[in-house]
């Protein structure tokens, strides 16, 4: 279960339960990829 904990203009912070954790490291692997996928194919 996440709980929103902060929002600044576009920006939310949520505070999340162990349930969640597999979904936050999906989304973290995801993006840390795709950043780098961008610097490898300059």
């Amino acid at each position: 279960m996440e709980k929103k904990v902060a929002s600044f203009n576009e920006y939310e912070i949520f505070m999340a339960d162990k349930s969640c954790l597999n979904e936050i490291a999906d989304f973290v692997v995801r993006e840390n990829y795709a950043h780098h996928l961008v610097h490898l194919c300059s």
